[in-house]
């Protein structure tokens, strides 16, 4: 059986690919998604509304800190940086909390925070550089690059080997 954590990541995941079917999929029918404005939606269906059609994120991505099992908790930390409905850019720490039972979320909230400062990034341009945020479109450039032994040893966090997924 999976543990909370790793469905949890299940889930991040398949937010990050835009899989909607995917998402709702790993939730229970009657599961209850407390979302980090406060309000809360209950069951599938609701749930799978709220991403297809209400989330004021259209598309972003998790870089996660940490993981770990609490009791009956799965616990995941991290940043998300994401593209709204109006253009604008959003980067926010996070912690996900999700409950499961049989298999299925039974319960899933989500607390974030603003990173102070961190959006909006101006990008700073001369006649050979361009220095901006990543962009989901660098992933494999990253792996490439960072991914690379030499690069890797010199860093604490940068795996041996990259791969594209991590990037």
């Amino acid at each position: 059986m999976d543990s909370n954590s790793s469905i949890a990541l299940r889930l991040l995941r398949a937010i990050d690919d835009e899989d909607w079917p995917g998402v709702t999929a790993l939730f229970a029918d009657d599961a209850e998604y407390r979302k980090p404005a406060g309000d809360t939606c209950r069951g599938r269906a609701a749930i799978e509304r709220h991403y297809r059609d209400e989330r004021a994120v259209v598309v972003g991505m998790h870089r996660v800190a940490q993981v770990w099992d609490r009791g009956a908790w799965g616990v995941v930390t991290g940043d998300f940086v994401g593209r709204l409905r109006d253009g604008s850019r959003q980067c926010v720490r996070f912690i996900d909390r999700i409950r499961v039972e049989a298999g299925s979320i039974v319960e899933r909230e989500v607390m974030t925070a603003a990173v102070p400062g961190a959006l909006p990034v101006a990008p700073l341009a001369t006649s050979r550089l361009l220095l901006r945020g990543f962009e989901l479109a660098d992933a494999a450039d990253l792996a490439r690059v960072a991914g690379d032994r030499s690069v890797a040893d010199t860093t604490v966090t940068v795996p041996y080997p990259l791969d594209v997924e991590a990037a």
